[in-house]
């Protein structure tokens, strides 16, 4: 008698749960478990049995769940858990098994104190055994682009299975030996972010890594996408965008690494987040709760699927139905075409008539032998009717279900064995002919399957041979990739020191040309030179803008400069509106030669002999000639303004208040489009371009220009403040919207494309000024033009 299932746990009939398995996530699911206050078990004692990671047999009265990560591969249960959505659309099929999501939990941990040190550390996880979906060497690649030349930053990265998979290990060494800010350790420590770019696959352990992580409050930058998406939020990590769904983009990797690394306060207060996210939702009682709910569901399904006992037969009834068959005698009267088939019958059945008595005997031994063993059964179930647990009368009534229908077989046998010793004795003959046949068919068959085994071990030879080349050229090639790269850096490191010398170099024969031309010049009085591209400027002592940066650049407005120069027209005429001491002015005249004109408007009686004495230091007499200096300020009306300083350099220009003295400073206001039209030598030029630097209160030298502005179609360049025109008691959208009514498109100089005035406005939110480019567009037709609009006036000038 069978005794496997009579070692098989006692069934509990009740509410409980046992899990079943070994190592970390089984401990885990333990845990949770005994969180959700169910009695539990480490055997298979309670209807609902979890297995995680592990194949173990159960019986078959318990219901099943395998609690599965990533690619497992499930097994005869009948549910299956998963800890994340993804995995559930990757396991869930028509026909299978049901699935459901039951979270990973994390353990409590205490937060990492950070540790004192110089820079920030970054670190990194290696995990070999995955080698390709944490795809350490994109962290690495992000590292090297964020931080070329920064030796303040260093990239810890802690290495597991490297033993057991040597190859990945060496390709990760080779990529970091060169650097010696990347360091490989066993232990990763406290580190001020953790950088994991992870592909698809193995997403349910890598999210478990990084929630373990974030339980101790180390902020995390990661990809987003899988598990690891489903598992935090945009608050409690930095998530990296993807291509392709699953491939991280490093470059923004490198941008968020650098704004990292500039912020640190930031980073430990998304750590802080991600350790409270993950406390919320991955906390052992949470799952506890998740994990009670599922346990009921399924104890409830098992309860209604549970099989109801059959109703008490007597087990030995079929059995002696069918020891009657053993007497049964061959009936050889049965008619026949043949007349003598009867007496053959009778001859034949007298030949075998030892035979078949033999074979009645042993029949008849069996069966008395299965009877004796029922019977034996019976009783002892009887007498263990009572007291009896009711685990180990489940175990004897499956066991007596076995022998009821062994024993149904046993009686379907004996009944046809009559008719089948005369059947088998009729195809003796012919199963030897066909055995014979089929010798031959399978040494046939033998023969040529060892033919094709050899081919196939050929084959297979050569490709291992294949296979050893290959390696050994991806090695070699592995090889040169790292010393060009090396030699890479060697060269970048030369051309940076070359670069630097070549700037200290170029700094200190600026400062040679500035000493000489002022030992070999009069000197202006409160005033002082530089060098820039358009040659010997001087500027106001006093001024602390301008000033500090053509000192050290020896440029300004390049990317003005540089659209000025593709719109421009040779022989047309350039307005420089607020010129100051004349950079624009001198860098166009120099551009334009004789052939076109260059007028400057400057109110202030300093910054204009300054101008002038920058065109003609820099200029040669005929080219200087060309310069038509306007003593006034631009403006929309005729008149006097009043006249304060600027922060940035010359003046700055207001209506005068009703109550002003003769004492207060005053300067000519003039619309500009009678003063270009008074002069002889620009008469038959066209207005090319017009440059207006003067924040808060260019629409107002414009709204005098607009006569010009309409038949001339100029590229207009203004410096826009939306917080001056609105503190000059102008509403900085209404001004944009006029300068569209004029027929100009609005064109930020740092994004070079159109955008509307609200679009404008909200985004110099925090910004002084900004470059625009006011673009003329293409006109179809000229009809009458509109009456000039000035922009409407909110409030009373403050300033």
């Amino acid at each position: 008698m069978p005794r496997a299932r009579l070692d098989a746990p006692v069934l509990h009939d009740q509410l409980g749960v046992s899990v079943l398995g070994t190592g970390p996530v089984a401990a885990l699911v333990h845990a949770a478990a005994r969180a959700s206050g169910l009695p539990t078990s480490t055997t298979a004692g309670y209807p609902v049995v979890i297995r995680v990671g592990t194949a173990e047999r159960v019986p078959d009265s318990r219901f099943v769940v395998d609690y599965l990560l990533d690619d497992e591969q499930p097994n005869d249960a009948n549910e299956l858990w998963v800890p994340s959505e993804a995995t559930r659309a990757a396991l869930e099929r028509q026909g299978g098994p049901t699935v459901r999501v039951l979270p990973l939990p994390v353990p409590e941990a205490d937060p990492v104190e950070p540790e004192d040190h110089d820079g920030v550390i970054f670190g990194a996880l290696a995990d070999h055994a995955v080698d390709r979906a944490g795809n350490v060497l994109g962290a690495v690649s992000a590292f090297l682009s964020a931080f070329p030349d920064r030796n303040d930053v260093t990239l810890r990265i802690e290495v597991t299975h490297a033993h057991d998979h040597p190859e990945a290990a060496e390709r990760l060494r080779l990529a970091t030996a060169a650097d010696p800010r990347i360091q490989l350790v066993d232990t990763l420590g406290a580190v001020d972010c953790l950088v994991h770019l992870h592909r698809g696959g193995a997403c349910d352990r890598i999210a478990h890594t990084l929630a373990t992580h974030a339980a101790r409050a180390t902020p995390i930058l990661t990809s987003d996408h899988g598990a690891v998406a489903e598992l935090f939020d945009k608050s409690a990590v930095i998530f990296v965008p993807c291509r392709q769904g699953v491939e991280p983009d490093v470059q923004a990797a490198a941008k968020l690494l650098r704004a990292l690394a500039d912020d640190l306060p930031t980073a430990f207060a998304i750590g802080v987040k991600g350790r409270e996210h993950v406390r919320a939702t991955r906390d052992v009682a949470k799952v506890g709760e998740i994990l009670r709910e599922r346990v009921e569901h399924a104890y409830r399904g098992w309860r209604a699927r549970r099989a109801k006992p059959a109703p008490t037969t007597d087990p030995l009834k079929a059995l002696v139905a069918a020891k009657h068959a053993l007497l049964r005698q061959p009936d050889v009267g049965t008619a026949s075409r043949t007349p003598m088939a009867p007496q053959l019958r009778k001859m034949v059945l007298r030949v075998l008539d030892h035979y078949d008595n033999h074979m009645r005997d042993v029949l008849t031994s069996l069966v008395d032998g299965v009877e004796r063993s029922v019977a034996e059964v019976v009783r002892r179930q009887d007498d263990l009717s009572t007291g009896v647990g009711l685990g180990e009368l489940e175990v004897l009534r499956a066991e007596l279900e076995q022998h009821a229908e062994h024993q149904g077989h046993l009686a379907d046998q004996l009944v046809g064995v009559d008719d089948g010793v005369v059947r088998v004795r009729a195809d003796m003959a012919g199963q030897g002919r066909r055995l014979r046949e089929i010798e031959d068919a399978v040494v046939a068959e033998a023969a040529k399957r060892a033919k094709q085994g050899d081919a196939l071990a050929q084959r297979i030879d050569k490709l291992a041979v294949a296979l050893e080349r290959t390696l050994d050229r991806i090695d070699s090639l592995e090889s040169k990739v790292v010393d060009v790269l090396r030699d890479r850096d060697t060269k970048l490191d030369r051309g940076l020191r070359a670069a630097d010398q070549a700037q200290q170099t170029a700094d200190a024969l600026r400062r040679v040309v500035v000493r000489e031309h002022e030992r070999h010049n009069e000197a202006v009085p409160r005033s002082s030179l530089v060098l820039t591209d358009v040659g010997l400027l001087r500027l106001p002592s006093d001024d602390a803008f301008m000033l500090p940066m053509l000192s050290s650049n020896g440029v300004w407005e390049t990317e003005v400069s540089e659209l000025i120069d593709s719109v421009v027209e040779p022989d047309g005429i350039f307005l420089d509106v607020g010129a100051y001491v004349g950079y624009q002015t001198v860098r166009m005249l120099s551009r334009f030669g004789t052939g076109g004109a260059v007028v400057a408007v400057e109110p202030c009686p300093s910054a204009r002999a300054l101008l002038r004495h920058n065109v003609d230091v820099n200029l040669p007499e005929r080219v200087a000639q060309q310069l038509v200096l306007v003593d006034a300020a631009a403006w929309e009306s005729t008149g006097e303004l009043a006249v304060q300083p600027a922060l940035t350099g010359g003046v700055s220009v207001a209506p005068l208040p009703d109550d002003a003295g003769e004492d207060t400073a005053r300067v000519r206001a003039t619309r500009l489009d009678k003063e270009l039209e008074a002069v002889p030598s620009l008469q038959g030029r066209k207005l090319s371009v017009v440059r207006v630097d003067a924040p808060g209160r260019g629409h107002r030298a414009l709204a005098g220009l607009v006569r010009l502005l309409r038949r001339d179609r100029p590229h207009v360049f203004l410096e826009f403040s939306a917080s001056a025109t609105e503190g000059f008691g102008d509403d900085p959208v209404t001004v944009l919207k006029e300068f569209r009514i004029w027929g100009y498109d609005l064109v930020p100089v740092a994004t070079r494309e159109p955008a509307g005035p609200e679009q404008i406005v909200a985004a110099m939110e925090g910004m002084r000024t900004i470059s625009l480019w006011l673009r003329p567009r293409p006109v179809a037709a000229k009809g009458a033009g509109p009456q000039v609009a000035v922009p409407v006036r909110t409030a009373p000038a403050a300033r």
